[in-house]
């Protein structure tokens, strides 16, 4: 478990309940409203969005690594994100086709996410009718 919190076990299980009912989670700090987008991220392409993919790299005994050096560069220049030079030397960026993951299913994730209602999503997990 992460932390020894009981949030998250693995990629496969995400405790957003659990989170929320941590006393020391306050949404109201940045720092805990980033992980809970963090954790509320991980939960929808793993569990949502990218079920298939996942299923696929698995079963060849594959990360999905390749893929995401292979859509850095675009990423990069859709979304204008300023590389910091202190992480230039871990950022991969080749010219070649991703095995799993497709450039306009990734933006529409990135999409999606960056339009979700917070606080929608609060209510929907502590009222129970969240997705487990």
């Amino acid at each position: 478990m992460e932390n020894g919190d009981g949030w998250k076990e693995d990629s496969d299980k995400i405790y957003l309940d659990k989170f929320l009912e941590d006393p020391k989670v306050d949404l109201n700090k940045d720092y805990w409203k980033g992980y809970f987008i963090h954790l509320l991220t991980d939960y929808y392409f793993a569990r949502v969005y990218f079920v298939k993919e996942i299923i696929d790299a698995k079963n060849n005994n594959d990360t999905f690594y390749h893929d995401y050096d292979c859509i850095n560069e675009e990423l990069i220049n859709k979304y204008h994100v300023k590389v910091l030079d202190e992480i230039k030397k871990y950022l991969s960026c080749v010219n070649d086709e991703p095995r799993y993951l497709k450039i306009n299913k990734v933006i529409n994730f990135i999409e999606t996410m960056s339009n979700l209602n917070l606080e929608e999503e609060v209510n929907l997990i502590n009222s129970g009718e969240w997705r487990k």
